[in-house]
């Protein structure tokens, strides 16, 4: 029986800013988006699981691409404000709550989750916020899952993750857990009939 459901974030409670960024930093950088990609993501990746400060991320990506600080800056925090809150998922998580413990489970980094407390998408998961930025550790790590449902009291089979990359959906599912591959709302709804019934 499931007893906790796992969101995501970015492209699950809000649309995927990722290729966004990466299309106006090659064009800022004049570079292909896969360069851009490959460029600096060894950097997203120790911010996200809080290892290097903001300071360093802005620095380190603006100098890795050729382009000013300031530009960097701009285009990751600009791309990520212009994204949509998907009113629709909030309403769905605040339904799900009166049954099952919710909570988010986001590979984020400071920068993204000041936008996202500022758009209060934190506000009715509070206290159970797992961001990989605090936890250090980052999705499809089986351990950050590990920990997460340790925190929540649940075993694997107990928890439902909804994940908008494939690569998350399935770690989680190698642990036993429960997991949709989230496209679109109207096939969430669907398996979610299917999973909680």
């Amino acid at each position: 029986m499931i007893k906790a459901i796992l969101f995501d974030v970015g492209g699950v409670l809000i649309e995927e800013p990722t290729k966004r960024r990466y299309k106006l930093l090659a064009k800022a950088a004049k570079l292909e988006k896969s360069e851009v990609k490959q460029r600096i993501k060894k950097y997203i990746k120790l911010f996200s699981t809080g290892k290097i400060s903001k300071k360093e991320f802005v620095k380190s990506c603006a100098k890795e691409l050729n382009i000013p600080e300031k530009t960097f800056e701009r285009i990751w925090i600009g791309v990520r404000k212009d994204c949509k809150v998907k009113k629709l998922m909030l309403k769905l998580a605040k339904k799900l709550k009166q049954n099952y413990t919710i909570a988010i489970i986001s590979n984020s980094n400071p920068l993204d989750s000041k936008i996202s407390t500022n758009q209060k998408i934190y506000e009715i998961f509070r206290p159970n916020l797992f961001l990989s930025e605090r936890m250090g550790l980052a999705k499809p790590s089986k351990k950050f899952y590990r920990s997460v449902l340790k925190k929540l009291g649940v075993k694997p089979f107990q928890a439902l993750l909804i994940d908008d990359k494939q690569r998350n959906v399935k770690a989680a599912k190698e642990i036993g857990m429960k997991a949709i591959h989230y496209t679109n709302f109207l096939e969430l709804k669907k398996q979610l009939r299917k999973l909680l019934s």
